[in-house]
């Protein structure tokens, strides 16, 4: 980045992160609630890097479950009795499965998840778990959003 050559390299970085009126080497490192701060290519170096996980921050609690399962509801022509039932058919483990996922993206514990379709918290987990399709939860995601804008244009 500031020479091809390391030495010179190294030399030009000292200097850079020496130099008082240029930004600080915290404010390098700093970091906006759990964000990197920095342009694009420098945020895909840092990630090349590091070895741990990115968390993603789970967005608040923007929708409450009962308009999750209405969109759910919606997309998988489900009654909210059938996502509480003890039937496994497959529209219905699907429409758990999303619930599970946008309710949990929305920030919902998944204890609480479980209470709401009367199943228990390792169903939720493996809810979570399983293999629905994103372009699915994205889907519900928007259905969501589009919901919430209708309602707030009345």
């Amino acid at each position: 980045m500031f020479s091809e050559g390391k030495g010179r390299a190294r030399r030009r970085y000292r200097a850079f992160m020496n130099d008082e009126q240029a930004i600080k080497k915290d404010e390098v490192y700093a970091t906006i609630d759990q964000r990197l701060q920095g342009g694009e290519e420098f945020v895909d170096r840092v990630l090349e890097k590091y070895d741990g996980e990115v968390k993603r921050e789970p967005r608040k609690k923007e929708y409450t479950l009962q308009q999750i399962a209405k969109a759910v509801e919606k997309q998988y022509d489900l009654a909210i009795s059938d996502l509480r039932s003890a039937a496994k058919q497959q529209r219905i483990m699907q429409g758990r499965r999303a619930f599970s996922l946008v309710a949990r993206e929305y920030g919902h514990k998944g204890k609480e998840i479980a209470t709401y379709l009367s199943k228990e918290p390792s169903s939720v987990t493996k809810y979570t778990r399983s293999e629905v399709t994103k372009s699915e939860v994205e889907k519900l995601i928007r259905q969501l959003q589009s919901t919430k804008n209708s309602n707030n244009q009345v």
